[in-house]
């Protein structure tokens, strides 16, 4: 039975009489939906003054095409339905990584609260926690997986900016390994020496070609053209095809490989799937030791492909094509600055007018001689090429 000192609603207000006391609670409806809730006060005057607050809140979502409902949904939600969807159409390592640092390091902090109670100084703040025992680098993951998931939110008309504004910490970049074109031969005769016979061919698609381990793994004849000298990786994870020249040398190699027929797995193991993941990263660490390297992992031969390439003078645009990269800016990230010429005939030059070291011929040390080149209006333009220095 309903309390008979408990009124009725009128203008979307009630006074509610319980046993722990009053309070005026609200109900009405807006775009369809019902909102109720308690005012928290006794006096109908504030209770009047809450409501009308309310009501013109949700009038101004509205007009800014915001989420409407009183409280946004929570962040473990967000979640859950992202990882629903990517867990099937996105990469399985990615996602992986991905729900480790949720759930570890942004799930126990921040996945109990509504995305509006989310902004700069919370998103700082948890940061800061996770800097206490983790690298700069990591926070910037920590960052572009809340980033991602609020850009899911924002995508699926939940909210219509970010709640917070954080830059990513800057990062020292640290040197990365890479084979040098003159020991690529040792290299390979190293890798030439693993049991299997399946590794020199898989080494030599990922050295010959850019490809990524698993692209190498997964190599299929129907993928080989020989009469282009072509390779089009049928399966890759920016879901392109692109045909990539082969060299002569690794046309010859794979020519002479016994082939069964024109399609399957080039390098397929006992059970006739593809090998698994790492399965070159000894033979790869082998090579690396004989030719001078600590540590390579088999993602760096993807490296060295782009830098030998730009040492060699292939242009930029050209590498990120055979690296199948969206972004020429990725592809850059490639190409290591170390590992590069560049400047060394500058050095010894600088070097040699400081005296220490030996003396630049003369015919290279002075500058070449004025030619003319003809102008658009059949004038002579002057144009003079020094050396530095």
């Amino acid at each position: 039975m309903s309390n008979p000192e408990e009124s009725k609603f009128e203008n979307g207000l009630r006074l509610h009489v319980g046993p722990r006391g009053s309070s005026w609670y609200y109900k009405f409806k807006f775009k369809n939906e019902t909102y109720h809730g308690s005012c928290d006060t006794t006096d109908p005057r504030k209770a009047k003054a809450f409501l009308e607050e309310l009501k013109t809140e949700l009038r101004g979502k509205a007009r800014r095409q915001e989420w409407t409902r009183l409280s946004l949904p929570l962040l473990s939600a967000v979640w859950d339905d992202w990882y629903l969807l990517n867990k099937e159409v996105g990469s399985k390592k990615h996602t992986d990584r991905v729900k480790s640092m949720w759930t570890l390091h942004i799930k126990p902090v921040l996945g109990h609260l509504p995305l509006d109670r989310i902004d700069t100084k919370t998103v700082e703040k948890s940061r800061a926690d996770y800097l206490a025992t983790h690298s700069p680098g990591g926070a910037n993951t920590y960052l572009k997986i809340l980033d991602t998931l609020f850009g899911f939110a924002i995508r699926r008309g939940v909210l219509v900016a970010k709640p917070y504004k954080i830059q990513k910490l800057r990062v020292q970049r640290k040197p990365r390994p890479v084979l040098a074109a003159e020991v690529i031969k040792v290299f390979l005769d190293e890798v030439d020496r693993s049991r299997n016979p399946n590794v020199r061919g898989i080494v030599r698609m990922m050295v010959g070609l850019g490809l990524r381990e698993a692209e190498a793994l997964g190599a299929r004849w129907e993928w080989v053209d020989f009469h282009r000298n072509t390779y089009t990786p049928g399966k890759t994870k920016g879901k392109e095809a692109v045909a990539i020249p082969m060299p002569e040398w690794l046309a010859s190699f794979l020519a002479a490989l016994p082939q069964k027929s024109n399609e399957g797995l080039i390098f397929p193991s006992e059970d006739g799937l593809p090998h698994r993941t790492s399965y070159t990263r000894k033979a790869i660490l082998r090579g690396a030791n004989k030719s001078g390297l600590h540590h390579l992992s088999p993602h760096r031969l993807r490296a060295t492909f782009a830098t030998i390439h730009s040492e060699t003078g292939t242009p930029l645009v050209h590498i990120q094509k055979m690296l199948r990269h969206k972004a020429i800016v990725t592809t850059m990230r490639y190409v290591e600055d170390g590992a590069s010429s560049t400047g060394h005939d500058e050095q010894a030059a600088v070097a040699a007018r400081m005296g220490l070291g030996p003396a630049i011929p003369s015919d290279q040390a002075k500058p070449k001689e004025s030619k003319t080149k003809g102008g658009k209006d059949g004038g002579k333009i002057k144009v003079t090429q020094n050396k530095f220095p």
